[in-house]
């Protein structure tokens, strides 16, 4: 394991590193819970053999060749009700970095925590919070962006290097990351949340278009994407009402 400061920004001024780990979100989780892990800590690996993802879900990402690393969250007042706020400023944080390199119109955040180019999967993200009372005490943000890969098993995964046609030095590509975070997360420290709402609405994939989706009992209807509640429930107008579903609820079809 090395330690290092590689810049001066709060997010990632430490920065723990991993020969190789299962999950990055499970040794931050762990490092946080033993008071290992300061605000803004970064725990970064190369090669992760168990990355978590959403609906148990395993993140597909080749040993060394792309970005998988979490970050440890002391949120100052933010209460339990609002977490989502952390996952739209991860994912726009995520569309901002990968706007320095791909058109803007070309990339979406794809509810209720992926980003895509055109219909292809770049990255994802994964939280787990730890509340006290009220209000979450840590948060461990698990980020996972395609950079250098060019082989995928699931087809419709897509890396930096496939659209760009070349390789990018993954520690820039990850100071890069941090300073975009630590402008979003300061919006979140400076109460600009409905900011940040307006800019995820913009960005969202399928949002007010008409799309087939599937629900809990297998059943198919057409609806429209309309918001995302204060919980993170996915907000759709169908024909005859308009329906929250939570992240197992629904599934996007076409």
């Amino acid at each position: 394991m090395h330690i290092r400061n590689p810049n001066s920004f709060i997010i990632g001024k430490q920065l723990i590193e991993l020969e190789s780990c299962s999950s990055t979100n499970t040794e931050a989780v762990k490092m946080a819970q033993n008071g290992d892990a300061q605000h803004g800590t970064v725990v970064l690996t190369n090669c992760q053999t168990s990355g978590k993802g959403q609906r148990g879900n395993v993140w597909e990402a080749a040993s060394g060749q792309n970005l998988t690393f979490s970050i440890v969250l002391h949120p100052q007042s933010l209460h339990i009700s609002d977490q989502f706020f952390l996952s739209m400023l991860t994912s726009l944080s995520i569309y901002d970095f990968l706007s320095e390199y791909l058109l803007e119109e070309d990339l979406k955040i794809k509810w209720p925590n992926d980003i895509y180019f055109e219909d292809t999967k770049m990255g994802g993200i994964l939280i787990e919070s730890i509340a006290q009372g009220e209000f979450v005490k840590t948060s461990v943000v698990g980020i996972g962006v395609n950079i250098n890969q060019k082989e995928f098993v699931h087809p419709q995964a897509k890396s930096l290097a496939m659209i760009c046609g070349q390789e990018f030095d993954l520690r820039e590509m990850l100071t890069l990351f941090l300073e975009f975070f630590t402008r979003r997360y300061r919006q979140l420290e400076n109460l600009s949340a409905k900011s940040l709402h307006q800019e995820y609405y913009s960005k969202l994939y399928w949002y007010d278009e008409i799309h087939t989706f599937q629900d809990l009992q297998e059943q198919y209807f057409m609806g429209r994407i309309k918001g995302v509640n204060e919980l993170g429930c996915l907000i759709v107008e169908r024909e005859n009402d308009t329906k929250e579903f939570d992240i197992k609820e629904i599934k996007f079809i076409k």
